[in-house]
């Protein structure tokens, strides 16, 4: 279900951060931390 967390997170980053590479490094980061917990 892992996808379905990623998908409903990228649409929610978007709708409030637009396009920002800089937050996509942020996003990054999360994704890992998630993925790791």
């Amino acid at each position: 279900l892992g996808w379905i967390f990623y998908l409903g997170y990228k649409a929610i980053k978007w709708l409030l951060f637009g396009n920002d590479t800089r937050w996509n490094a942020v996003q990054m980061g999360f994704l890992n931390y998630y993925e790791q917990s």
